[in-house]
């Protein structure tokens, strides 16, 4: 109701109109959403921020062309965002465009060089690519920036037993279980490191 208010006071105000159309999609009124998000499209969004909320909005709503479009506006707007690069980059690998996603992601780190989430979706591309040596790279920056991200430790021994540096590998796991004792992925690849050397006791 307030904002109702509040677009009745400012009907020419973008930001009203785009918190309307949110609670729209979120309330189930997907219409009155869409022509609410549209036409604080054509006012003029004033800053990346409000074009990245655009993008995660036309996305709910199944819009996923219009929401590429928000996003590219949003980081040329504000290059610092670094969740809408991600989902931006998602949504060119959705469609096959591999190359605006590369370019994408190389620009994005070039505007975000410790973005943790950035360094850590090269990183799992570098994996399936099978170039080991790069995303160990990035998974190890990744655990100096944020040490917490979930899954990156086990990213990072899996390129170790991969580029066949089994001790550090362990070890690695090890510190893992002394911080977590019931971390199962890691237990998990300690077993079957263990089973690869032949060491049943061990597994």
């Amino acid at each position: 109701e307030s904002l109702e208010t509040m677009i009745g006071l400012e009907p020419a105000n973008p930001k009203w109109l785009l918190a309307a159309a949110g609670v729209g999609a979120v309330t189930g009124e997907t219409r009155e959403a869409k022509i609410r998000l549209e036409r604080a499209r054509q006012l003029g969004l004033p800053d990346g921020k409000s074009h990245w909320q655009a993008g995660m909005l036309a996305e709910v709503l199944g819009k996923q062309v219009d929401a590429k479009s928000d996003y590219e506006r949003a980081v040329e707007m504000d290059p610092t965002l670094d969740e809408t690069w991600l989902r931006l980059i998602t949504l060119y690998r959705a469609i096959g465009d591999t190359g605006a996603a590369r370019r994408s992601q190389v620009a994005a780190l070039e505007a975000n060089p410790d973005s943790a989430r950035l360094l850590m979706n090269r990183g799992l591309q570098f994996r399936g690519r099978q170039q080991w040596s790069q995303a160990l790279a990035d998974f190890e920056r990744v655990m100096e920036l944020q040490p917490d991200m979930e899954g990156v430790s086990h990213a990072a021994v899996q390129m170790l037993f991969q580029l066949d540096r089994k001790a550090e590998g362990v070890a690695l796991l090890n510190d893992v279980l002394v911080k977590n004792p019931d971390d199962h992925i890691a237990m998990t690849l300690l077993c079957v490191e263990a089973l690869v050397a032949a060491d049943k006791e061990t597994a």
